[in-house]
């Protein structure tokens, strides 16, 4: 009898005791981390779920757990130079099998491998990259994803390893079902739109230079083509489509095609504040500049020299941005000089260009210093804004100098006509005479 209310007193002590652990205490991590797909699933920011570590090695979850590291967000912003693992458990509660998509959301991922651990096994199963062909990649879609497929009621492991990247690299993993949404139609149909947007006024850009063929035109006419490149480059549409077979000229293409972009544009702005002639320094100092923007854009081609900066390439690239933006600031200040001291109407497209441009080198260099968070939207509209605005309100500059040179030549014309009407009626009289003459040396 005395056993028996022991035992009974140690169950009454011992079950609120073992209803408040499996209540209240945080659940295994695995558990709590694994990303569950439900029967009405159809898109997650699925970041929150991974962990990640640097190693150059393979490093298993379960063995080595304490080496990997919690997402803190749904974004992670790798190191440049360093491979890189991502590791997460993926588990179906739903009734039906699911074919899934796992972006990374990055156009310049250079090569990312999937592995899936299930089985007691773990497979290399895709592949995908900027620095892949095409047709090696695991889907044929500019922001690198990964098919899964996943039966009813499986689970099992997803590692992703990424390898070394010549600059730092934003990840944002979204897991989706294609079938039920699509995440990225609207941001797809804006870069396509930018393009097409690009294509009419490079149209727009050649007929001005029938007109106009000046070299502040030809400086016009680059500049279009070159952003319509660094557009294709930095959307990933152009290693997806155009020299995915040249990875050497994907790892630097969008460098190589923003300093073929800025360069034009600065020799246009040279050309109409007619720097040579008014600020003869500033004029020495952006041709030096863009001289010097051109080499150093043409280095990243050659792995050689980027090698022998050890990882500070990428931090040398950051410096034409600062010294563009000083530029910039100085053009602004004559633009306004311009519009509204000299009330020169025509300034005014110009400096509406300018501040687009600066606006634009402003965010880009907070979004390189990760002041402002990357997502795959706001990373579309950085690209349409570009060079589109700018574009738009160069052109507008340009139709004004072409009105303005058809106007002059219709003047010039009307002049000439004009005076050949005064030198007609002013040698009227003395024809008058010579016809009246000779009729009476006929008669």
């Amino acid at each position: 009898m005395p056993e028996r209310s022991l035992k009974s007193s140690v169950t009454a002590l011992l079950a609120p005791i073992c209803i408040f652990l499996v209540m209240f205490l945080p659940k295994s991590s695995i558990s709590q981390d694994t990303l569950v797909i439900l029967e009405d699933f159809g898109s997650v920011n699925a970041g929150k779920y991974f962990y990640y570590h640097w190693e150059d090695r393979f490093l298993p979850f379960e063995s080595g757990s304490a080496d990997w590291k919690k997402m803190t967000g749904n974004s992670y912003r790798s190191d440049r130079d360093k491979v890189i693992y991502f590791f997460t458990i993926l588990k179906n509660d739903g009734s039906s099998d699911r074919a899934l998509k796992l972006f990374l959301n990055n156009a310049q991922i250079g090569t990312a491998v999937l592995y899936l651990a299930r089985h007691g096994r773990i497979d290399s199963v895709a592949i995908t990259g900027s620095l892949v062909a095409t047709k090696n990649r695991a889907s044929k879609d500019r922001l690198m994803s990964f098919p899964i497929r996943i039966s009813s009621g499986e689970t099992f492991g997803i590692y992703i390893k990424m390898l070394k990247n010549r600059n730092n690299i934003t990840v944002i993993p979204v897991l989706s079902d294609p079938s039920r949404t699509d995440p990225y139609l609207w941001p797809d149909h804006l870069i396509v739109i930018t393009l097409a947007a690009i294509l009419l006024i490079m149209l727009a850009g050649i007929v001005a230079l029938f007109y106009v063929p000046a070299s502040e035109t030809w400086s016009f006419l680059s500049f279009i083509f070159f952003g319509f490149w660094y557009v294709m480059a930095a959307s990933g549409f152009g290693s997806l489509y155009c020299w995915s077979a040249f990875p050497w000229f994907e790892e630097n293409a969008v460098v190589f095609f923003a300093a073929a972009t800025t360069i034009p544009f600065l020799e246009f702005s040279r050309k109409i504040i007619r720097g040579k002639k008014l600020y003869a320094r500033f004029n020495a100092f952006l041709i030096a500049f863009n001289i010097a923007y051109m080499c150093l854009a043409l280095t990243g081609f050659f792995n050689q020299i980027v090698s022998a900066f050890s990882g500070s390439y990428s931090w040398l690239l950051t410096i034409p941005y600062g010294i563009l933006l000083v530029c910039l600031i100085i053009l602004l200040e004559i633009s306004f000089y311009n519009t509204f001291v000299k009330k020169q109407s025509r300034f005014w497209w110009f400096t509406m260009t300018l501040l687009f441009y600066a606006g634009f080198t402003v965010f880009t260099i907070l979004f390189e210093l990760t002041y402002i968070a990357d997502s795959p939207n706001r990373h579309v509209i950085l690209i349409a804004c570009s060079v589109l605005p700018q574009m738009m309100f160069m052109l507008v500059f340009v139709t004004n100098r072409i009105i303005g040179f058809i106007n002059h030549k219709n003047n010039e014309m009307a002049k000439i006509r004009l005076l050949e009407q005064n030198e007609f009626f002013e040698e009227r009289p003395g024809i008058e005479r010579k016809l009246q003459d000779s009729s009476k040396d006929i008669q």
